[in-house]
């Protein structure tokens, strides 16, 4: 772990070198020989002042190794997490860095905060700042694959470890996140183990919404819902003659989504899936498919099960947004700051962790997000 650099101030050396110049100049035999000429003066004075820089000098190399002090207990006062992210603008990321915040703080530690708005300059800029400020662990939530691990190696060079969210950057940080193969292979079984019960088995077609900018790890969680549909329809040509919808080739997001369902609907009859990236997409591909009077031809799976997803179910059970694979981001910070606190008391920490992930439907939503409990009441909570 990195030490702290503790300069002592130099006023005191100072002083002290002053007034040895001055008992110099002033004792001795006031009846004996005369004073030193003045260029002596200067030389004492001179040679006093440099003792007086050495003692500095060995006084700053003797504390700019001065450990952090003793972690005891569960009390990691004066150490500092630092959390980079995209953005806290949505509810993914607030509920994120609020759990880290109040883990963190609850136990003693400082939290520093940078955001970037998937700003590749502005991601570095911050790592930069947060470094200056005397971070001990950086915890990395940023989806930009221009720069996610050029900085893990050298912090780590300097002692500082890195914890990235969601997204694997290499072997000189710690992972903690999505399974993102995980999670698009349970959306897959859904929509077809839905089809299987209430349709016969038939399912025509499947429209898949997710974001290719966004690196190889991230897109997995997209991809992987046609293993899902293969583990429970082997033989199915999904793979072939699927719709893909990329929202972030648009600068409105929204309505990308909105007119591809649509034209989706248009262009294929018969029982149709959807896998949305996240509930944000599934929200315009539900507005789609209720304007086409389309809902009993279709379900919406999306990853995420936030607010938006369970008030909707809340309001009608019968909705064509039958699923959502949770990502419980409201516990995230609890794992973080577990993970955060292992790193700076220098135990073994795995370098990949994962995340709890459950299908959210009519059937358990009550149970694992009861309805007079809000998300944010659990941000400070231990994990499940």
């Amino acid at each position: 772990m990195r030490k702290t650099m503790k300069v002592k101030k130099i006023s005191i050396f100072v002083a002290m070198a002053m007034a040895l110049i001055l008992v110099f100049t002033a004792c001795g035999d006031s009846g004996a020989a005369e004073a030193p000429p003045a260029e002596d003066t200067d030389t004492a004075a001179k040679t006093e002042e440099t003792d007086s820089e050495k003692a500095v000098e060995e006084t700053v190399d003797a504390t700019e190794e001065e450990e952090k002090p003793a972690v005891v207990g569960d009390d990691f006062t004066g150490y500092k997490i630092a959390y980079s992210c995209n953005s806290v603008g949505n509810e993914f990321g607030y509920l994120v860095y609020s759990g880290v915040k109040a883990n963190g703080e609850a136990c003693g530690m400082e939290v520093l905060f940078g955001e970037n708005a998937m700003d590749p300059q502005k991601v570095e800029q911050n790592i930069q700042v947060l470094k200056a400020n005397g971070m001990d662990v950086l915890i990395d939530f940023n989806i930009v694959p221009q720069v996610s691990g050029k900085y893990a190696t050298s912090l780590k060079a300097e002692g500082i470890p890195t914890i990235t969210v969601d997204v694997e950057i290499g072997d000189d940080a710690y992972f903690f996140g999505a399974d993102n193969k995980l999670v698009g292979t349970l959306a897959g079984e859904y929509i077809a183990n839905y089809a299987n019960e209430n349709w016969g088995g038939q399912l025509d077609n499947v429209f898949i919404e997710g974001c290719k900018t966004q690196g190889e790890v991230v897109l997995l969680r997209s991809t992987s819902t046609f293993d899902g549909l293969d583990n429970v329809m082997p033989g199915n040509t999904f793979e072939d003659t699927h719709f893909w919808c990329d929202p972030m080739t648009a600068p409105d997001q929204v309505q990308k989504v909105s007119q591809e369902t649509a034209t989706f609907l248009q262009n294929n009859p018969g029982k149709l899936g959807f896998a949305a990236h996240d509930d944000a997409m599934a929200v315009p591909i539900v507005a789609a498919i209720k304007d086409a009077g389309r809902e009993d031809d279709c379900i919406v799976v999306s990853l995420g099960c936030y607010s938006t997803f369970q008030q909707q179910l809340r309001d009608d059970p019968n909705t064509c947004w039958k699923g959502a694979i949770t990502f419980f981001p409201e516990q995230y910070g609890a794992y973080l700051v577990d993970i955060a606190k292992q790193l700076i008391k220098g135990e073994a920490v795995p370098p990949v962790s994962g995340m709890l992930h459950k299908v959210i439907d009519m059937d358990n939503l009550d149970e694992y997000y009861p309805v007079d409990e809000p998300l944010t009441a659990r941000v400070g909570t231990p994990p499940f």
